[in-house]
């Protein structure tokens, strides 16, 4: 099965275009695209960043919800990550994978959101980034 990069679909969506044809988005493309994704056996991850945005999601016909934009949008900058209450409404509310992701820094965390009931999850720049895993060694040392 291939993935295609969140920044794939993201980038057409910013301006109102589909993110397979680049045609101006209407629900019915919509409809054509979720065929599409089961012919060709694609699986299409939402790229959430609050409640709305996956409901919207999940209705479109995504075959998984991810909270990887909570904390990142305007209206979400607010929220605490990892965004443990966006995870579980949407572990409760909806019958498709939830991919945990977002500012889960620790094993306490990671073990957290598996009790939450998420698919799975990813754990980026705790792992991946040495200059901020050092930052916070710093930081807690200085405190």
């Amino acid at each position: 099965m291939k993935r295609i990069k969140s920044i794939f679909l993201r980038v057409p969506s910013k301006k109102g275009l589909c993110f397979l044809c680049a045609e101006r988005f209407q629900r019915n493309l919509a409809t054509f695209h979720r065929n599409y994704n089961k012919l060709y056996r694609l699986i299409f991850m939402a790229d959430c960043s609050n409640y709305e945005e996956a409901k919207e999601a999940y209705e479109l016909g995504f075959d998984c919800l991810g909270t990887t934009l909570s904390g990142y949008s305007d209206y979400t900058k607010h929220h605490q990550l990892p965004d443990l209450l966006l995870m579980e409404l949407l572990v409760q509310d909806f019958p498709i994978p939830v991919i945990a992701e977002g500012g889960i820094w620790t094993p306490e965390e990671l073990k957290c959101v598996f009790d939450l009931g998420v698919h799975t999850a990813v754990v980026g720049t705790a792992i991946t980034r040495p200059m901020e895993i050092t930052k916070r060694f710093i930081k807690a040392i200085k405190n």
